[in-house]
């Protein structure tokens, strides 16, 4: 709606338009999958504005945009593939080939940015790591001291130009940078990288946690707890706690084919 209630028509699609996201970071934006094949990201400010993003050969179900990466939109299809997509250059990243049925859904938590959940006609729930798409960015907040506005950035009207460099938009980063700042006024450097390790690491946490269970989560916890120890500055043991995780078909990590 605009201009008073005015409802605005988007025109594009050649066929039903099934699912539709607004962008998580970016204000205005959104994107709709439709069986024509095709995704198409719209600007609510300008109508005339359309990127289309073409690879899926049947009908799109699944959408889901990133919520620390502004640019970074992933769909699934009855085409049995998920697709990460660049938003910008419209180009699309990957194409995963895993399940064996129409991809029907895709989600993402936004305090677990880099894990991704579908489901399928398959039967399976599958949880896939997103971890590729950010090694350099794990290097880089590891590395920074002060520089912080390098790395988180505030939302912005627009995506992000490729040359500028990437940053992190969502909630997830900035409780995590807040929880830095904190750390570095008691020179908890130790926790720091603990803190980073916890952001970034899913794929390792995944693996780990659905070979040995909750004993996992507690051997993470206790390692800390040793380090600190052996650094001098322990503060107890805090075990974790999770639910179980009721299936896991398989684990892939998206960007490295």
């Amino acid at each position: 709606m605009k201009d008073g209630g005015v409802p605005i028509l988007f025109q594009g699609h050649t066929a039903k338009v099934f699912n539709v996201e607004w962008s998580p970071l970016i204000q205005n934006y959104l994107a709709s999958a439709s069986d024509d094949k095709t995704i198409r990201v719209w600007n609510l400010q300008n109508v005339k504005e359309c990127k289309e993003l073409v690879g899926h050969t049947s009908n799109v179900r699944g959408l889901v945009w990133n919520p620390e990466i502004s640019w970074l939109l992933i769909s699934g299809s009855w085409d049995a593939t998920i697709r990460l997509w660049d938003v910008r250059s419209q180009k699309c990243l990957f194409v995963c080939r895993d399940h064996n049925a129409d991809v029907y859904g895709l989600t993402i938590h936004e305090e677990r940015p880099f894990m991704c959940v579908s489901c399928s006609r398959d039967t399976s729930l599958r949880f896939w790591s997103l971890e590729g798409l950010v090694h350099e960015m794990f290097l880089r907040v590891l590395s920074l001291e002060e520089k912080w506005e390098e790395v988180f950035g505030k939302a912005e009207a627009a995506f992000p130009v490729e040359k500028e460099g990437e940053k992190f938009y969502g909630i997830a980063s900035k409780k995590m940078a807040k929880e830095i700042a904190e750390m570095r006024l008691e020179e908890d450097y130790l926790g720091i990288y603990e803190r980073v390790m916890k952001f970034f690491q899913v794929r390792i946490l995944i693996v780990f946690y659905c070979i040995m269970g909750l004993k996992f989560l507690e051997g993470q916890e206790e390692f800390w707890d040793l380090v600190r120890c052996l650094k001098g500055k322990s503060k107890g043991n805090i075990k974790g706690k999770m639910s179980n995780i009721v299936f896991i078909d398989d684990l892939y990590n998206f960007y490295h084919v």
